[in-house]
């Protein structure tokens, strides 16, 4: 991803978003703008802020605080959160959270770009949110949008292939003596490669879309196979084997699908990320007993020692250089709060599983 071009996703997945996004190249030129962050910071509100450094926004007395936050998001690659003030002529400081995601097209490559995700207080909705469950409401957002900004890079890579396929059946129609039945061949190939990328794009838009408290009975059989649908893009531009064994069908779980999405999202994103070298990823589901369905996810990756599984899922615990421990952490508690359970195995050098189980309303046929 070239830090000066943001995801040409961006416009499609901020536009609408209610928040301000902003997102800067490594020296803090803006480089995308959401509507939300233009009316917010731009004077006048019309004005473009692309081009500009996002230190002119704030306070000069606010800058160091701000260039701490950034230079450690460059540095070890971890979303940072802080509050500013936004200084507005006559009126008293608007406070800001402020959640700084770096972007990176792998876990293991260096920073390329820095996602600002900013709630200003004067949106009561989420003011009261946030009242309500700070720690828990702040760790989810931040990330479900690192997830977002992380797979952009991985599901633009899929998109490609497709298209690059529908070019080169588009270009031989140009083939002199081609048959009428030859050139229908190449029609339908290319169509059907157009509808593979609009459903690559459909399925992360979806997904990209923010985490709302929604709770309704839902097929696991479904989540699923929408999961390992996101995750195989992400896996394979890794070098990692994604395996599916989905054998949920007629099994119904109550709570949130977003929030059962993220937390097994989570999950494989820290089994690939433990895969430096390339490996195998598992998802597996062999039904239902006695009203528990139980779900596995295991890596062929690093793992870990006994004394590593006493942390897991415990704040700010992880395994890898450049994490924060928010995703294992965000899962669990997802998880429980679904009144599910997780059990982990792992040993070190040979990799680690995550059994999950969930409470099921029932199955049918």
């Amino acid at each position: 991803m070239n830090p000066r071009s943001p995801s040409l996703l961006y416009p499609i997945l901020f536009d609408r978003h209610p928040e301000a996004i902003l997102t800067t190249d490594l020296e803090a030129f803006i480089r995308y703008a959401n509507p939300a962050a233009v009316q917010a910071f731009a004077h006048p509100p019309p004005q473009s802020l692309l081009g500009q450094r996002i230190h002119t926004l704030f306070a000069q007395e606010d800058l160091p605080d701000l260039y701490q936050h950034i230079q450690h998001a460059i540095t070890f690659g971890e979303a940072q959160r802080f509050e500013l003030p936004l200084w507005t002529k006559g009126h008293a400081p608007i406070p800001l959270r402020i959640m700084l995601v770096p972007q990176a097209d792998s876990a293991d490559s260096a920073v390329q770009a820095l996602t600002f995700y900013i709630t200003i207080s004067k949106q009561p909705a989420h003011l009261r949110q946030l009242a309500e469950e700070p720690a828990a409401y702040d760790f989810n957002r931040m990330e479900h949008l690192s997830t977002v900004s992380q797979l952009a890079a991985s599901i633009s890579h899929e998109v490609r292939n497709p298209l690059s396929v529908t070019r080169g059946f588009l270009q031989l129609l140009n083939t002199p003596g081609l048959t009428s039945e030859k050139k229908k061949d190449y029609i339908k190939i290319s169509l059907e490669e157009l509808d593979r990328a609009a459903s690559i794009i459909t399925d992360y838009l979806s997904f990209a879309k923010p985490i709302i408290d929604d709770t309704a009975n839902f097929s696991l059989y479904d989540e699923l196979a929408y999961i390992a649908k996101m995750m195989v893009p992400y896996s394979t531009i890794q070098d990692i084997r994604f395996y599916l064994l989905n054998q949920a069908e007629g099994i119904l779980i109550y709570g949130s699908s977003k929030k059962f999405r993220q937390a097994l999202i989570n999950l494989i994103k820290n089994g690939i990320e433990s895969m430096p070298s390339g490996g195998e990823l598992r998802l597996e589901c062999t039904g239902a007993v006695n009203g528990i369905a139980h779900i596995v996810i295991a890596d062929s990756g690093i793992g870990m020692d006994e004394e590593m599984l006493k942390r897991v899922g415990k704040p700010f615990f992880t395994t890898k250089e450049k994490g924060t421990g928010l995703g294992m952490m965000v899962a669990y508690s997802l998880i429980l709060g679904m009144n599910g359970e997780i059990e982990v195995n792992s040993k070190a050098g040979v990799g680690t599983s995550f059994n999950i189980y969930m409470p099921i309303i029932e199955e049918f046929k």
